[in-house]
């Protein structure tokens, strides 16, 4: 909450300067360090879902040839035929 909520990194960063003179600096590193963490995972998670995606389009291609295999080697079998209303 603290990147996303300005009430948030205020508490926190009086939470640090109350540890000292460091407490400022050592606040402004954890936030560089959460919002680094934070565009490494959003990364990540994008890179999973592409290759997910790209996997899934790969199977749909192989399924489809699949089926229009099938249905070549066999001719002479039809589908029922739908009733006429």
């Amino acid at each position: 909450q603290a990147l996303i909520n300005p009430e948030a990194m205020t508490a926190l960063r009086a939470g640090f300067e109350q540890a000292g003179p460091e407490g400022a600096i050592q606040a402004e590193q954890l936030l560089v360090a959460l919002r680094a963490s934070l565009a490494q995972a959003i990364g990540d998670i994008f890179l999973v879902t592409v290759a997910i995606l790209a996997l899934s389009f790969i199977v749909t291609i192989f399924l489809s040839s699949s089926k229009t295999e099938k249905e070549e080697k066999a001719p002479g079998i039809q589908s029922e035929p739908t009733p006429a209303d």
